[in-house]
């Protein structure tokens, strides 16, 4: 059987096989790039608000410098108070050579060598005990509140990351949150005088000793712990 194609039929196909070709290019050539577009300026404007916060701290860099540096003095005045890290050898030392300069005999001496910073507080029944009992809760209030803020950034970069399959967009986004996280917690330890702080210099190391002579010898012997350059808690038990 023998069919023949009118005009109208031919240019019916020419029409269709025009319009597939369109749609594939659309489809396969042109949506890929124009996807690729969206994501590369959503990219640029992510990265631009990076620019500007970079800029800022740029800006401010002097006076930060300037106030690590007033920070660095302040320690190194306190830390002078006390002493530095010693060895278990070291402190035997020393107080074996206090008591026999004093003509004291030593029946015992016990210290443990701390491994975590002082958590030391003051007295109980002071006042100053309940004004720092009051800056800690409010410090931990502070830091609660940074940690839900780290954890809501983290899942908006999460989502930003999973509409953009580009590595490197998603690396960069991880970053911003992890400064901003990082800004947070460091405006949760306290900027101002009188703002409590974790404490992460000072080791204390308890030491009980034993100690039997005369009266006068024991006299010289707590007012050379009294006089000692450093700072040194002393807690006496007489028997």
């Amino acid at each position: 059987m023998k069919t023949t194609m009118t005009e109208r039929d031919k240019r019916l196909l020419v029409f269709m096989f025009m319009f597939v070709i369109i749609v594939g290019i659309g489809y396969w050539g042109i949506y890929p790039q124009l996807k690729e577009y969206n994501a590369l300026e959503s990219k640029i404007e992510r990265e631009e608000e990076k620019k500007k916060i970079n800029q800022m701290k740029m800006a401010n860099l002097g006076s930060v410098q300037l106030m690590a540096d007033n920070y660095e003095a302040k320690v190194a005045e306190v830390k002078d108070d006390f002493y530095q890290i010693m060895t278990s050898s070291e402190i035997d030392r020393m107080m074996t050579e206090i008591a026999v300069r004093n003509s004291l005999e030593i029946y015992d001496l016990k210290f443990s060598m701390p491994a975590t910073p002082s958590g030391r507080l003051a007295y109980k029944n002071s006042d100053f005990y309940y004004v720092q009992q009051t800056l800690i809760e409010e410090y931990y209030k502070k830091l609660e509140a940074a940690n839900r803020q780290n954890k809501s950034a983290a899942k908006k970069d999460e989502s930003d990351d999973s509409s953009d399959s580009d590595s490197d967009s998603s690396n960069s986004s991880k970053t911003g949150g992890a400064e901003s996280a990082a800004a947070i917690a460091e405006q949760a330890m306290g900027d101002s005088e009188g703002s409590y702080r974790p404490n992460t210099d000072v080791y204390a190391v308890p030491v009980t000793m034993t100690v039997g002579g005369e009266l006068a010898d024991l006299h010289r012997f707590i007012n050379e712990l009294i006089e000692m350059e450093k700072k040194v808690l002393k807690v006496l038990n007489f028997n």
